[in-house]
């Protein structure tokens, strides 16, 4: 997460988590990073507050695979007499202050304002300013190979395409009219998606693909990163982002009732149009229906066919929870 180009780093063992022969760098050149940083979390109100280690662990995904010993140790070094003995620090993380932002947004684009949505307009600047930090790169070189699945016998990779637009009913992520490519990168995750069932014939292909750049929904927290910013004022720019990217994220891996999709889906093509308009060519996002990932591509041009396969479903597990309806 900290390594860029600029940074002077050597291959050495790191005394803090114990790998060896990997990129080190001593603790004090990152200290006007984190100094930055932590000027977001500094109270003025007086008496302890919460570790700091454990806000950005929780925030930024920063030392989760160290000791809390050897978290405190290394940032306590980092930041030298900058680091208090007694933190002042919030006794919440940044992402309390924002855990209503999908929740309005979606209130008010399904039941209030469909088109002219006011309550995403706080966002929309800040998703333009830090798309290079929440998008990636997929596909091309060693990119892997993604699948598509279309329950019957299908021979032809033209039958595994998108659709044509009169043919393309509304969908997660695309309106209906305007055809997606919805990709998954194992066998298993692209049959549960179609929801193919004990008996069904399924075919699937495979494909390879040029570099795309895609929205990462797949852990936002771990990408998006709050260094090379600049002072906390900046870096404060970024958090309602990085919470409205996490939220949209949980959102895309709960699956959805497929007999009320009209409403469920509006949310999620609101913000992927948007997501098209910054040319990003598509979103990369955790499955709801089974261990892989999804990718959906708002142009399926560059998708090379590689191989063509039939498989027969002979079982599905089914996993369940507890629901308790609303009382009438």
């Amino acid at each position: 997460m900290f390594f860029n180009d600029g940074l002077i780093a050597r291959v050495g063992d790191c005394s803090y988590c114990g790998n060896s022969d990997i990129k080190v760098i001593e603790p004090n050149v990152m200290r006007a990073e984190f100094s930055a940083l932590a000027d977001l979390y500094f109270s003025e109100e007086s008496g302890a507050g919460s570790d700091f280690v454990d806000l950005l662990t929780k925030d930024w995904n920063l030392f989760s695979e160290l000791e809390p010993h050897k978290a405190r140790a290394l940032l306590s070094n980092i930041l030298g007499k900058d680091y208090p003995t007694n933190p002042v620090f919030r006794e919440d993380s940044l992402d309390s202050h924002n855990i209503k932002v999908w929740k309005r947004f979606s209130d008010e684009i399904v039941n209030e304002n469909r088109w002219f949505n006011t309550s995403f307009d706080d966002l929309k600047q800040g998703l333009i300013k830090f798309a290079d930090r929440f998008s990636c790169s997929v596909g091309g070189n060693n990119g892997g190979k993604w699948y598509r699945a279309r329950i019957g016998e299908i021979h032809n990779f033209e039958g595994l395409g998108a659709p044509p637009p009169e043919m393309a009913s509304s969908g997660r992520i695309n309106p209906v009219g305007i055809p997606y490519l919805y990709l998954s990168n194992t066998i298993e995750a692209c049959m549960a998606e179609v929801r193919a069932v004990p008996g069904n014939i399924v075919s699937i292909g495979s494909f390879n693909l040029n570099r795309k750049r895609v929205v990462n929904l797949v852990d936002p927290r771990d990408y998006v990163s709050p260094f090379g910013i600049g002072e906390a004022e900046e870096i404060s720019e970024l958090v309602p982002v990085v919470c409205f990217l996490e939220h949209l994220a949980k959102a895309f891996s709960q699956p959805i009732n497929p007999d009320i999709t009209g409403r469920s889906y509006i949310q999620f093509q609101y913000i992927c149009e948007f997501f098209k308009s910054l040319k990003l060519d598509g979103v990369w996002f955790s499955s709801s229906l089974a261990d892989g990932v999804n990718l959906t591509l708002f142009n399926p041009a560059n998708i090379y066919p590689y191989s063509l396969h039939h498989y027969r479903i002979t079982s599905v597990f089914l996993g369940h929870d507890k629901h308790y309806p609303q009382p009438f």
